[in-house]
């Protein structure tokens, strides 16, 4: 099984983004120019585009047009869980085939079948225990992160900042 492109696209874009807010003025996360964005994540401009204007839409980064175009972590590196942009991206995650619904039942298959679906939830609960901070380099000598049960889903706050949609000056 594979992770979409834009999956991975988004979890590259948040990554870079902590480390800068991180690497940056005790951790405050300022605008990253798009340009520097596309050139440290290998993602075009249009890709950054398209999964950028869905991590807008989900609160996780702002965008700013001027006076130079770049974006910026929304929310703290602890509050973005992996499980969360994973299944926003990729939907439940299936390791069965598109062709094993029209397999014959046998009760070799049920138990593949049965596999393949404990596979698929014990993949989405191995993502769902980390978040993006848990990615992040640790100073030398500091104790890793705890991994953690998935935290409850934000309210909705509806916000028109939120809803832009990413547009880069090309």
């Amino acid at each position: 099984m594979k992770l979409q492109r834009e999956t991975d696209y988004a979890l590259r874009t948040l990554l870079y983004l902590a480390e800068r807010a991180l690497a940056g003025s005790g951790g405050a996360a300022e605008f990253v120019p798009l340009k520097e964005v596309t050139e440290h994540t290998g993602i075009s401009g249009s890709a950054l585009d398209a999964v950028g204007g869905q991590l807008v839409e989900r609160g996780d980064i702002s965008v700013a047009m001027k006076p130079r175009p770049g974006i910026r972590l929304e929310r703290s590196p602890d509050e973005i869980n992996l499980g969360d942009i994973v299944a926003h991206f990729e939907g439940p995650l299936d390791f069965r085939s598109a062709d094993a619904a029209k397999a014959k039942s046998t009760p070799g298959t049920s138990k593949l079948l049965g596999m393949l679906d404990q596979a698929s939830r014990e993949l989405e609960s191995i993502f769902a225990q980390y978040t993006l901070a848990q990615m992040l380099p640790r100073p030398a000598g500091s104790a890793p992160a705890p991994i953690r049960e998935r935290a409850p889903e934000p309210e909705p706050d509806g916000g028109d900042a939120r809803r832009r949609h990413l547009r880069l000056i090309r």
